[in-house]
């Protein structure tokens, strides 16, 4: 399951960026994947950054001793609990944006028909 979530996390953002920068296309005529992708890694640099920072965090908060060679059962349970509580927490955020998220697949395929004229046209 973590391998499928992984990936899924891994592909399935790059082709949203990619299907936006189609729509943006359509409704500009200029092609700006280079903006939306750099903008995307720059993100996901940041978000990266910033779970780092607060993983330090929140191990000085569970109680977590590097200098020992066991952590106690309060302190485990919490490294378990942490990450699942965090996930609890954002979900509703992840959930918010995927329903933003505007583009279906008929319109997905309405611009790619829309694009491919377009472009034709421009020939």
């Amino acid at each position: 399951l973590a391998g499928l979530g992984n990936g899924a996390f891994m592909s399935i953002p790059n082709a949203m960026v990619a299907d936006a920068a189609d729509v943006e296309e359509l409704r500009t005529g200029k092609r700006d994947e280079g903006l939306y992708f750099g903008m995307y890694s720059f993100a996901y640099s940041a978000g990266v950054s910033i779970s780092t920072l607060l993983s330090g965090f929140a191990l000085e908060a569970i109680g977590f001793d590097p200098n020992v060679k066991v952590q106690s059962e309060a302190t485990r349970y919490n490294l378990a609990m942490v990450p699942t509580y965090l996930l609890l927490a954002t979900a509703p955020f992840a959930l918010l944006f995927i329903a933003r998220y505007g583009i279906t697949r008929q319109r997905w395929r309405e611009v790619q028909d829309a694009l491919a004229a377009k472009r034709l046209r421009d020939r």
